[in-house]
C-alpha cells in the first residue's frame, strides 16, 4: 500500500501549527505539530489552543491523531494553566504518551514537550 500524505500550516489566533494527513494501509492518520512561542502568555495561547480544538471535535475521518509540541506549559505540575490544558485535550479524548521530565536544569525539571494520541482503532496497535 502506498503512503499517501499532505500538510497544511494552520494558523489559529496567534498560534502556529503544521497539521500532516497520511494515509497507509486504509489508516488515516494527522500529525499536529504546535509551537508555544516564548512571548505568548500561557492564557492566550490556551485559548487559541482551545479554539483549534473545538473546530476539530467533528471531524471522524481520521483513525488516529498525534499531537506533538514545545508548549511550555510544565503537565506534572498543579497549575490552572495545566489543568485549562490537560482538560482540552481529555475532553477531546487524547492520552498523554509523555509523563516525565522533558527539560532538566539546574535545580529545575519539567514536562514541556507534549506527546498525545487519540486514537478509534480497537486492533491494539496504536493504543498506549
Amino acid at each position: 500500500d502506498n503512503l499517501q500524505c499532505n500538510h497544511n500550516i494552520v494558523c489559529v489566533g496567534e498560534i502556529k501549527m503544521v497539521e500532516l494527513k497520511a494515509t497507509t494501509c486504509n489508516i488515516n492518520i494527522q500529525i499536529n505539530t504546535f509551537y508555544h512561542p516564548p512571548k505568548l502568555s500561557s492564557i492566550r495561547f490556551i485559548e487559541d489552543f482551545n479554539q483549534y480544538f473545538d473546530s476539530c471535535k467533528n471531524k471522524s475521518n481520521v483513525d488516529v491523531v498525534l499531537f506533538i509540541g514545545d508548549i511550555k506549559i510544565d503537565i506534572l505540575k498543579d497549575s490552572r494553566d495545566s489543568g485549562e490544558y490537560l482538560n482540552i485535550l481529555s475532553a477531546c479524548e487524547f492520552t498523554s504518551m509523555m509523563n516525565c521530565n522533558t527539560r532538566v536544569t539546574k535545580g529545575y525539571r519539567s514536562c514541556i514537550d507534549h506527546i498525545f494520541l487519540k486514537t478509534g482503532l480497537s486492533n491494539g496497535i496504536f493504543l498506549p
